[in-house]
Parts: C-alpha cells; structure tokens; sequence
C-alpha cells in the first residue's frame, strides 16, 4: 500500500488532507482539453443531506463539517464519523470527527482523544515475548507514529472485537513516545513531519475501510527506550474493521449527498457495511471495477491513460492531472469557467469494460469561503503520475468497496461499485 498525505492551501481556506491510497505510475497518451462549457454562477448552500430516515443497525453517519477543535484550518471535504472504543465490556468511550478513508485500511485514534488514562487500559501487543509493538504509517509528507493495541470497536450496531488498532500519539505504552521514534520510520530521515496530531490528521482519527484488510506498514518492536524493525503477522496488523464483523464484513458502500456548485457548510451521508448482506445494501443498478493487487484501476483524461489510480474519500480534493490548465499559487487548477472532463474508468483485473464519469474543476477563487462540502476542487502535484479521484466525486453517488477476497454473489473483491447514475 502506497500511504498518501498532503497539507494543501485552496484559495484563502488552509486545509489538511489524509489519505492512503492505491499506487503511483500512469501511462502516456494524446493531449487534448476538453472545451469548457458556458460560465456558471457559483453559490454556496447551507447544507446538503440525505432523505432523512433512522439509520440501520449497520449503517454510521458521515458529516462533512467543521471540526471545532481545530483552528488551524477549515477540515474541508472531510467525512467524519463517530467511532466507539472499548476496553471492556464497561469500559468504553466515543471518538467523534474520525475521517472515513476508503483508500487505507485501519483504525488510528489520537490518544489525546481519548480520556485521560483510558489508553492505558487497552491490551499492548506485544512481540517477542515481551517488547511492545509500535507502527510507523508514512505519508507523501510526513509520517504517523503509535503504539498497536487491541480493542472492541463498535460502529453503530456492528462489533469487531480484538482488532488491533493504532493508538497515535501514544504516551502511555511502556518504550513507545515521540523520542523513541527510529531513524527509518518514514519522513524522520528526509525532514518530513511528524503528523501524529490533530492538525496532522484533520481529526481525531482514520477510519480505513478501505479494499484491503491489513496496512502492510512498518513495525517496531519497543523496549528500553529503542525500537527495532519487526515483521507482524496479517492477524497481528492494524486491520480494516469491516472484515471483524459477524456478518456484513465484505466491504462498505459510501453514499453522500449531491452538493451545488459552490459548495455546502454542511453535508450528510450514510456509510452502511456489507454489500449484498442487508435490504439497505444491495447490489442493483452498480457498474463494477476490479482492481488489481495494489487497489487500482484506470483512469482516461483528455486522452492520457492513468494506470494507478484509485477512488479515495481520505484524499479531500481531486489530484488528478489536467493538461493545458492554469494553477494558481497553491497548485489548485484554474480553468477560466466551471469546466466538465469526461473520465473512463477501465479495471486492472477481470473483464475490461469502461465506467463513463466526470468531474467539474472551477477556479477555487469563486467559492464561497464558508463552504466545507465542495465537489469541483482539482489540485496539481507536480510529478504525479496516476490519478487520485478524492472525496469531490463521492457527492451525489453511492459507491462501494468489495474488499479483497471478499465475494457478493458472483463478483470477487478487490472491486469498486459505482451507481448507474453519474
């Protein structure tokens, strides 16, 4: 797995982006531009939501919303859940403005959002005999460093119980802090940051369900002070809940709301677990696109051909190359009007058969400065080879994410599910 992170300025909004996603590379092609369409006015909306109805035992509200805690910046196109930990069966407690990443795959909570002492009461895994276990997650800038414990973690109705889980941040494990971390954790040799905190993440957490199980990340073994490298077995690594559950365990659909443009201060989605399993997460009216072993599929953009790309909710804005497109200072794309690129999606596995989308790029100058939930956001990083289709394309679908090995009827993850209508 490939781990993606980028700290990125939109117009005069500071904003964090999160994210683990599928790989890099990409292919060449011919470069066109598609012509952009008549100027549009953009306005903003105070909110966007679903139909309201009482959410199902297996399903968790998604909210793109302003994380009060932070005043750093605005935590623009961040889906946020509330997650709940326990230690026990009478010991527990709930983590809101958790991030739900469909590009990685675990659960990362900050220990300063947790309780005082409450950390110290979940289960250390241990490696060795004795050593405790810590995780170094890397990121394009920077790096995550924790403790890996074991907990019971509830998502609405559905349980999955001894999950190892990454406590972020962690003071309270013996040998494992901020000044044991090694020189080869990711970033600390090249002078990247260390995001182990609330505005390195954008919340109090990550939530990764996305198409695979384990992170397959780095993992020391911790004790006296000094950490060294150690190889975790898949049941001992931070996993992707989802497959923990008694039943609906083999993927996640992400239904979000359509946003005008401009944006919205507010919007309301559903995460529901299982595709296949339940009345409220059949599979009817989806066009499937099975990845290949790293989560990619391709994707076609005036005329050049992505070949490690990946749809991702942790990736806040669309990072996807445009040719002939101006940017502003920060990188953001700047088309002179609301301009429509058509995208073919093709998989990198099975039958190959093309998904027709789009996306709507504006220069991000014309939106409102109280918008959070906005759906027409492009960001250029230079060297970026593949194409990252983030949390702008989740408004106004239903997507979902078949993880690896999993099965609904006759489709085999890794797959991503897209509804019939655009």
């Amino acid at each position: 797995m490939n781990a993606y992170g980028r700290i990125v300025a939109l117009g005069v909004l500071t904003l964090s982006l999160v994210s683990c996603g599928g790989g890099g590379g990409g292919g060449g092609g011919s470069n066109t531009t598609s012509a952009p369409p008549p100027t549009t006015s953009i306005t903003s909306t105070p909110s966007a939501s679903l139909p309201s109805s009482t959410l199902a035992a297996n399903q968790l509200a998604v909210t793109v919303e302003q994380d009060t805690s932070l005043s750093a910046y605005q935590t623009v196109n961040l889906p946020y859940v509330s997650v709940k930990i326990c230690a026990s069966a009478t010991n527990c407690t709930t983590v809101n403005h958790v991030v739900v990443d469909t590009g990685s795959y675990g659960l990362r909570v900050l220990q300063s959002a947790l309780p005082a002492g409450f950390s110290s009461n979940l289960t250390p895994e241990t490696a060795n005999g004795s050593s405790n276990v810590a995780e170094c997650v890397s990121f394009l800038d920077g790096f995550m460093w924790g403790s890996v414990v074991t907990a019971t973690v509830q998502l609405n109705g559905e349980t999955a119980s001894s999950l190892p889980v990454q406590i972020v941040g962690d003071t309270a494990v013996p040998g494992i802090s901020s000044s044991s971390i090694p020189s080869t954790c990711t970033g600390t040799g090249t002078g990247l940051p260390d995001e182990s905190n609330l505005a390195g993440i954008g919340g109090n957490g990550i939530l990764g369900v996305g198409l695979f199980t384990n992170d397959n990340q780095q993992y020391y073994t911790c004790a006296n002070g000094s950490c060294a490298p150690y190889t975790l077995t898949p049941t001992q690594q931070v996993s992707n809940p989802v497959p923990y559950f008694p039943v609906d365990k083999n993927g996640v659909t992400l239904q979000m709301p359509a946003v005008p443009n401009g944006g919205a201060t507010v919007a309301t989605g559903v995460l529901t677990f299982g595709i296949g399993t339940q009345t409220d997460n059949l599979t009817s009216g989806f066009q499937w696109l099975a990845a290949d072993s790293s989560g990619n599929i391709t994707v076609t953009l005036q005329g050049t051909t992505y070949g490690a790309s990946f749809i991702d909710s942790g990736s806040n804005f669309y990072y996807v190359p445009l040719i002939n497109v101006p940017t502003d200072g920060n990188g953001n794309y700047t088309p002179a009007s609301l301009t429509t690129y058509p995208l073919s999606l093709t998989p990198n596995a099975g039958t190959v058969s093309t998904v027709s989308q789009s996306m709507q790029v504006v220069n991000p100058a014309q939106i409102p400065s109280t918008s959070l939930a906005i759906d027409d956001v492009d960001i250029n990083v230079p060297g970026n080879a593949d194409a990252d289709i983030g949390m702008p394309f989740f408004y106004g679908k239903t997507l979902d994410f078949l993880i690896n090995g999993a099965s609904t009827g006759a489709l085999t993850g890794p797959q991503y599910g897209l509804a019939t209508a655009p």
